[in-house]
């Protein structure tokens, strides 16, 4: 049986988490506009999803709105994205989704998770997963 499609692929989160090791998450500088929007708005959930991880570690829970986010760790949130956050008692989900425009259908959405992993070290594990096709379809969580 197959498994269902998370709308991300996992070549592209393994590559996120290696840029995200060595802090190395621009892209080169083509000119094009979409592929900078791009690059903005994985720069935008990767700090969103550090973030939470410092604040859980610090404060034994997760921030729940986007502005105190952005706020408590500077993050740049690019205008063609929409930007939204769920939490539980056990994670926090980032989501950064094309906002309407003439470009939508050109940029991928993301999502960001910051989960508590009780019997593993560390304790809390982080991942960003991009859908792998473009539009304003939010991602399956991870």
């Amino acid at each position: 049986m197959r498994k269902p499609n998370r709308h991300f692929s996992l070549a592209f989160l393994v590559s996120s988490l290696a840029l995200l090791a060595t802090g190395n998450l621009t892209l080169s500088q083509t000119g094009n506009s979409i592929a900078q929007d791009q690059n903005a708005a994985l720069q935008a959930v990767a700090k969103m999803t550090e973030g939470q991880r410092t604040y859980y570690q610090n404060n034994g829970n997760f921030r729940a709105k986007v502005d105190n986010v952005q706020d408590d760790f500077g993050v740049t949130l690019p205008k063609t994205f929409d930007y939204a956050i769920r939490t539980t008692s056990e994670a926090a989900y980032s989501y950064v989704i094309p906002a309407r425009s003439t470009v939508s259908n050109q940029l991928k959405a993301y999502v960001g998770a910051a989960f508590i992993t009780p019997n593993q070290d560390p304790k809390i594990t982080t991942i960003i997963c991009q859908n792998t096709n473009p539009g304003q379809t939010r991602p399956a969580d991870p």
